[in-house]
């Protein structure tokens, strides 16, 4: 699960990452992996997926009504 949420390393994001229009799943965080500096956090909380425009409906109404 990808909950959207990163804190990156401006060095590492100069170094890595490219100006231009990219994948970050697909490009970036292979290159963390191979580099063994990739950390988690798991989290307890609630959590709605927003990929879909039903889900993301869903998510609007549940924050307006709290």
């Amino acid at each position: 699960m990808n909950a959207g949420i990163y804190v990156i390393n401006r060095d590492y994001a100069n170094d890595h990452m490219p100006m231009m229009e990219h994948s970050f799943e697909q490009m970036i965080l292979p290159i963390a992996i191979e580099m063994a500096c990739l950390y988690g956090c798991v989290s307890e909380g609630y959590f709605i997926e927003i990929g879909v425009p039903a889900d993301y409906a869903r998510a609007n109404r549940e924050f307006v009504n709290g």
